[in-house]
């Protein structure tokens, strides 16, 4: 009787394993896929008004002030 139970949970968690490892596994990874293109696409779409709302960089002067002298 015990083997029975024991042969019948291990069909179960096979089952069960197999649904997910060729089945809810690919359409997780699919969906996942999709979203990252999906997100992409809307990066892409608003590239500039992301690029606006960065600081700018401020001019960079060469010149060092060293006493009396300008070293550039």
């Amino acid at each position: 009787m015990n083997n029975k139970r024991l042969l019948i949970t291990l069909g179960i968690i096979g089952g069960i394993y197999g649904v997910w490892r060729f089945y809810l596994k690919d359409k997780i990874a699919e969906k996942k896929a999709l979203k990252a293109v999906d997100d992409r696409k809307m990066f892409d779409a608003n590239r500039e008004i992301i690029a606006q709302s960065l600081p700018q960089e401020q001019p960079f002067n060469n010149t060092i002030d060293v006493e009396f002298e300008n070293i550039g």
